[in-house]
């Protein structure tokens, strides 16, 4: 299935040959689309991903103050979360049941290119990250506006930027207030952490460059019985150590696109 997503006859020679720079530059205004559309309390679905949508609630901040914040919410497609057998507890929001669409023409009209080359990334991408679910490898999927989702091992955690959650209340006294609810306590990213690092084991595949993201791991400190002490250094860690998994899954995601990886992720 993944190979028919670069063999439509309608593809044009120009989406075969897109460069990886334009295809990230389209995600760039797919992620700017979602945000804005949060911004404005518009559910938006991801095809074959999920959904987010915004919830207003009604909390008492730290000065003893009622406000309404705005908390954002993602909900994973619930046939992903089966098929993988991923813990995810989806929780139903009511008044959501209008989900706008990813403007393909939109997108497209900013990049320069054709409708059929946004559906295919995001198709691309989509069939990647199944890929990565089904090798049971640390996956995320970096929004730039929003946040990251990631997976790791069967736990599926969507983090939202400090900053767009700001974007989304207005005020630092709403915002905080925000923070302090326990449905976001382990729901905010800063900008300045890696996707890595929010993973036990130090790897994770970064969508959507499908790129191995590492984060060094100290040396094993050991003392010999003379007090000299002996640094040993981690083996499998480190940016680009080249030890991603090469299943037939990605080559068939990449299949016909001229422009695209044609490898497993192993660093720059």
């Amino acid at each position: 299935m993944a190979k028919d997503l670069f063999l439509r006859p309608h593809l044009s020679p120009t989406t075969e040959k897109l460069k990886s720079t334009e295809f990230l530059k389209i995600w760039a205004s797919t992620s700017c689309y979602l945000s804005q559309r949060l911004a404005l309390h518009q559910a938006v679905r991801i095809p074959g991903l999920g959904t987010f949508v915004v919830v207003r609630e009604r909390v008492v901040s730290k000065e003893k103050d009622p406000v309404v914040v705005e908390r954002p919410v993602f909900h994973l497609a619930n046939a992903i979360a089966r098929d993988h057998g991923l813990r995810y507890g989806c929780i139903d929001v009511p008044g959501h049941q209008h989900f706008e669409q990813l403007p393909y023409a939109q997108i497209a009209s900013e990049n320069a290119v054709s409708e059929g080359t946004v559906q295919l990334c995001v198709e691309r991408t989509m069939c990647l990250f199944r890929v990565c679910l089904e090798n049971r490898d640390n996956v995320a999927l970096v929004w730039r506006d929003v946040g990251m989702l990631i997976i790791q091992g069967r736990d599926v955690k969507m983090r939202f930027y400090t900053d767009f959650l700001k974007r989304l209340n207005g005020t630092d006294q709403m915002l905080q207030a925000a923070l302090e609810m326990p449905e976001m306590r382990d729901s905010v990213i800063s900008r300045h952490d890696t996707a890595a690092s929010q993973t036990s084991s130090g790897r994770v595949i970064v969508l959507p460059g499908y790129k191995l993201e590492t984060v060094p791991k100290m040396p094993t400190v050991k003392a010999d019985l003379t007090g000299h002490v002996k640094a040993t250094p981690e083996k499998g860690w480190g940016k680009g150590d080249g030890s991603g998994k090469k299943g037939k899954g990605p080559a068939g995601c990449w299949q016909g696109a001229g422009g695209f990886p044609s490898s497993a992720p192993g660093g720059d």
